[in-house]
């Protein structure tokens, strides 16, 4: 713990504005507010189509530019946006991002299932294709560039500084915080995400069965959520950002949010923003990996403690 504690002494001492930290989080609290009082997500850019994905790639850089901006205007240097290996790093990357939460053709990949099965097996579809839609993607770039920027590994997919135990405490500190979010009724509109559709009579095995399918699935997706925000956008842009990096970063995870509670989009800028910081001194993520996929199943488990409490 005191490694990290150091992480972000030596990050803060050197990187903090009180102007460029507040202006950034107005700004991604004013987009907050306007998504969540016009619906704006789920009204203008929808779900699973070519539509989606272009939505989503302008939603998602949009907040990433515009705090490296800001971050340009306060140090009053601008050359960033004159590098040809920053443009074509993030375009490439926010088109995997767009391409893999617009994906259009969940509902056509979900006919490989039996017709009793099909909701089921499209939900977890729609879950775990990140592995492959992002991951696969993700790993095709760092090939082709990796040589040339110098990566010593995958954005991050190394147990070299990767020291669990912090996470575990960090874990361990969230329990009472996402326990009283459960007690929230817009939380349980969005938990659990687990839906049976009869799959588990259909299949005649016990319920948990189901249901141990569909986290499984549901936990793997997060690995390729942190392989982009913490990976990607942290350790593989690090050579061109430094520690600029991280604050984009937070912004663009905050917009990732904009689906889920209110709450839990807010939180995720404090919680992106230690992730980033902590991804950019070790150069590893699966402590984020780690807090990330702990903390969907808690949100899980305290939903069906919520749900169990009413039945």
């Amino acid at each position: 713990m005191r490694k990290f504690i150091h992480y972000f002494q030596d990050f803060l001492s050197s990187h903090f504005d009180w102007r460029l930290y507040l202006s950034a989080t107005i700004f991604v609290g004013f987009f907050v507010w306007l998504n969540f009082h016009f619906n704006f997500e789920k009204e203008y850019i929808g779900y699973r189509s070519w539509k989606s994905v272009g939505g989503f790639f302008l939603l998602q850089l949009f907040p990433f530019y515009t705090v490296i901006a800001m971050q340009a205007y306060f140090k009053q240097d601008w050359s960033i946006f004159a590098d040809a290996n920053f443009w074509m790093l993030t375009l490439a990357g926010f088109a995997i991002l767009a391409f893999s939460r617009g994906f259009p053709y969940t509902i056509e990949l979900s006919q490989i299932f039996p017709s009793d099965i099909r909701r089921f097996g499209a939900r977890c579809l729609m879950k775990g294709k990140r592995l492959f839609i992002v991951i696969l993607p993700l790993f095709l770039l760092y090939w082709f560039t990796k040589n040339k920027f110098g990566y010593e590994n995958f954005y991050g997919l190394t147990f070299k500084n990767a020291h669990i135990k912090p996470y575990i405490i960090l874990l361990l500190c969230m329990v009472p915080l996402i326990y009283l979010a459960s007690l929230d009724d817009s939380f349980l509109r969005s938990y659990p995400k687990f839906r049976d559709y009869g799959a588990a009579n259909a299949l005649g095995v016990p319920k948990y069965v189901t249901v141990g399918i569909y986290e499984f699935v549901y936990g793997t997706g997060f690995i390729a959520i942190e392989l982009f925000f913490r990976g990607f956008l942290i350790i593989g842009l690090a050579f061109l950002l430094g520690k600029d990096v991280v604050l984009p970063m937070a912004a663009t995870y905050v917009f990732l949010h904009f689906g889920k509670p209110p709450g839990e989009a807010i939180s995720s800028y404090f919680g992106g923003y230690i992730l980033g910081v902590i991804a950019l001194y070790s150069g590893n993520i699966w402590g984020g990996v780690f807090v990330h996929v702990g903390i969907a199943w808690l949100m899980e488990l305290m939903a069906w403690v919520q749900i169990s409490k009413v039945e």
